[in-house]
């Protein structure tokens, strides 16, 4: 269980500190170097509220609970998503998160796709570009704003978005492929 992603997440997107999320040229944590075998998660038996504690916080929001989601969903790793998150959190918020879910079975995201870190601004956002075996995504969580660019990116309102909310955006294109 990468734990280390899980706590970065946490002051990344409680704290803005999204520059925490690009570690050299890779993602922080046990995803950054071992990603076939690194499960993500948000929230576990461990982190939730009623365990809250200084060594694993719970995230206070809903909405920054699924921008976490938008991360561990649609970069490599093995993604947990936690009963209480989906179940308990309201149907605004499960219908996001089975929408990531959806998003990550049709792009063929899995635990060895290829990252590409755009961004990683302190108070701004994060955002990525991620390869899977059905075509290339891009994200962004955070306040500031962001889009994908370059020639294979349609531009302009909604052109190849999947998905946002509060804070986060998806957007894809079946068509591209990395060579």
């Amino acid at each position: 269980f990468d734990f280390p992603l899980r706590n970065i997440l946490y002051e990344a997107i409680t704290k803005r500190k999204f520059h925490y999320l690009k570690y050299g040229d890779r993602a922080p944590g046990v995803i950054g170097l071992w990603s076939d075998k690194a499960v993500t998660f948000i929230e576990n038996h461990d982190t939730e509220d009623v365990r809250d504690s200084e060594y694993a916080p719970y995230f206070p929001g809903r909405s920054q609970m699924v921008q976490g989601y938008a991360y561990i969903l649609t970069h490599p790793g093995i993604p947990c998503v936690f009963w209480g998150d989906i179940y308990d959190s309201g149907m605004l918020h499960e219908s996001e998160i089975r929408r990531l879910i959806e998003i990550r079975k049709e792009y063929r995201i899995h635990s060895e796709s290829k990252l590409y870190i755009a961004a990683a601004q302190e108070g701004l956002v994060y955002a990525a570009y991620i390869q899977g075996d059905e075509g290339e995504i891009a994200m962004k969580i955070g306040p500031g704003s962001w889009q994908p660019s370059g020639s294979k990116w349609q531009t302009g309102p909604g052109a190849d978005l999947l998905i946002s909310g509060p804070d986060y955006a998806v957007w894809g294109d079946r068509g591209r492929l990395w060579s």
